[in-house]
């Protein structure tokens, strides 16, 4: 509004003029402070605005057209206005547009803001979004980076798909909270699988490693120069790889068998050359040392190569080695107890018709392998047939020496231990003719009837179990009136003439027992010194000495004891050789004829 004082400077004619200015200017400058203030400028900036618009006016204010400029300036002002409301509402609508592809809510706009703090507002939220889309994106890209890091190392697994493809480079979609986690699961279950197959895949190429040293075995193909020089962390490992890497570790083992076997073969070819050649153990070490424990190709290339030298020396002496052969051959029908005209197999003589030869070397010695294997179970048998021989022999020396008229004189305890030995002798001959038959029916199931030296074992012991029957028979018949040998005798026959024998027991002393209401004689011849101390023995303590009782050393009687138990318990199953100690075999003494009386009115008590 005009002011009086300004009205009066101004010329009445002019006054409605500059009334209407004046009201007009008023009115655009309080509607460009609006303007201004509802941008959101401060009272400096619109002070600023004011007082440059004011000069600019009174610089100009001799222009009439001065209402046109501030229309001008009004409307730019008002279309800065609008653009700037524009961009807020664009801004806006983008920041909407942002919030829905990242799944977030829309931030809240406060309350009372002009048009330049919504700007700002806007501004700020938009930065926030683009910040989480940012982040969203690095964590897409670093999952996929590491999906697809594991994948070359692991071909036969599939590439995480989504419900949008992001991998397309014009593609402005951003992966959400949830498929970020699907993928962040999808990465950690293929990692896993990974370490899964690697935990399975090292021991697999640790072994075959261990494998191909141990047999020095040069790859070939490629998967074994993978197992061998390339490290597992680097393997594809798919399933199809790790599958083959199995399969090649076990044809390295089945491999690696075949090459022990051919070293073992080749060594026992060797050996049997070696033994044909009479190669001695300080050669064979030498050329054999550490190849015997050295299972690699190169190992058995030089063995290869020792057999084929030495075998061409083992064909210049084949003659030599077919006479040790059949020398060996006969030393073996011997150990079998075969009879004197015995034969070789009928193709072994054929082959040895022809000549000497690689065949008739292998046949005989197949030959001499089936003899000794026979041998070795026929061990066992020969041992008892041998016991049960030697036990028929013992008892024939038995019965030879009862049939002796004279066993009887100076025999003293030997008697005892005869019939101690016969009595053995009956009671383990049939225990040993039962392991016999026990063993015959088992090993004749399946290898026939045993012969030895031409004759059936089998009918040499049942001919001789028949012989025993009758002899038994016959010896149990004529046995009526036979005198029993151990029977006590109760007087002892003297020779007539002064010096009569009395029987003594060799380390022992006989009791003498007077017979009751006796005397000694008037015939018999007095002998004081020796007659008297022998009563007078007998009346002490019961016993005469002798001339070995007076002289007795103790240690020498304990040994003698002790000898007689070890006698005793020596007699065991295996040889009964009963060896009888020379004081058990001392035969009874004469005594003197001073006691020749006494001693006939006596009983002998052992």
């Amino acid at each position: 509004m005009a002011t009086a004082r300004a009205t009066r400077l101004v010329p009445a004619r002019y006054l409605s003029l500059y009334t209407d200015y004046v009201d007009s200017c008023s009115k655009s400058v309080l509607r460009l402070q609006d303007i201004w203030e509802n941008c959101g400028h401060s009272e400096d900036i619109v002070d600023k605005k004011m007082n440059s618009l004011f000069r600019w006016f009174g610089a100009r204010f001799v222009q009439t057209n001065l209402l046109s400029k501030w229309q001008t300036i009004i409307e730019d002002e008002l279309q800065r206005l609008e653009d700037l409301k524009i961009s807020i509402q664009l801004i806006r609508n983008e920041l909407s547009e942002l919030y829905k592809k990242l799944e977030l809510a829309e931030p809240v706009q406060p309350n009372g803001l002009n048009l330049q703090q919504q700007f700002e507002w806007l501004d700020k939220c938009s930065k926030e979004a683009d910040r989480i889309r940012s982040a969203r994106m690095l964590q897409f890209k670093e999952l996929r980076r590491q999906e697809q890091k594991i994948l070359i190392l692991m071909s036969d697994q599939q590439v995480w798909q989504g419900s949008i493809d992001y991998s397309a480079e014009a593609n402005d979609k951003i992966p959400t909270e949830s498929e970020l986690a699907l993928l962040s699961v999808h990465v950690a279950s293929l990692r896993k699988e990974r370490e899964v197959r690697l935990e399975n895949l090292r021991p697999v190429i640790g072994e075959a490693r261990e494998v191909m040293d141990r047999i020095g075995k040069v790859p070939n193909v490629a998967i074994e120069e993978s197992l061998q020089s390339l490290s597992p962390e680097l393997w594809d490992l798919s399933k199809a790889n790790i599958e083959l890497a199995g399969d090649m570790l076990d044809a390295l083992r089945i491999e690696e068998m075949e090459l022990c076997a051919r070293h073992r073969l080749l060594l026992q070819q060797l050996q049997r050359i070696f033994n044909r050649l009479d190669v001695d153990s300080v050669e064979r070490e030498k050329l054999l040392g550490r190849l015997r424990s050295t299972k690699t190709y190169q190992a058995v290339s030089r063995l290869e190569e020792l057999e084929k030298e030495y075998k061409l020396l083992a064909k210049a002496n084949l003659p030599q080695f077919i006479e040790r052969l059949k020398y060996e051959t006969k030393k073996c029908y011997e150990d079998l107890r075969a009879e004197s005209g015995w034969r070789l197999p009928l193709d072994l003589e054929k082959l040895s018709d022809q000549g000497p030869s690689e065949k008739l070397a292998e046949a005989y010695e197949k030959h001499i392998d089936d003899l000794k294997s026979r041998h070795r179970s026929l061990i066992p048998l020969f041992k008892l047939f041998d016991d049960w021989q030697q036990m028929k022999e013992d008892y024939r020396q038995l019965e030879e020496a009862q049939k002796d008229p004279q066993r009887f004189k100076n025999r003293g305890g030997a008697l005892l231990q005869e019939t101690k030995k016969r009595d053995r002798l009956k009671k383990h001959l049939p225990l040993i003719m039962n392991q016999i038959m026990k063993f015959l029916d088992a090993y004749e199931a399946d290898h026939g009837p045993v012969y030895v030296h031409g004759k059936m074992l089998r009918e040499i012991l049942n001919t001789d179990q028949r012989s025993g029957n009758s002899r038994s028979r016959s010896n149990s018949t004529n046995s009526g009136d036979a005198r029993t040998p151990h029977k006590p005798v109760r007087s002892i026959p003297t020779a007539s003439g002064s010096k009569t024998s009395k029987l003594r027991r060799a380390g022992t002393a006989f009791e003498l027992k007077s017979s009751s209401g006796v005397k000694a004689g008037a015939g018999s011849v007095r002998q004081p010194d020796r007659t008297n101390h022998l009563v007078n023995a007998y009346a002490n303590n019961g016993k005469i000495p002798t001339k070995s009782s007076e002289n007795v050393n103790p240690v020498r009687n304990k040994d003698t004891s002790l000898k007689k138990r070890t006698l005793r318990r020596s007699l065991s199953y295996d040889g009964f050789k009963g060896n009888l100690s020379s004081n058990d075999l001392q035969s009874t003494r004469v005594a003197n004829s001073g006691i020749a009386t006494q001693a006939s009115k006596c009983r002998l008590i052992f």
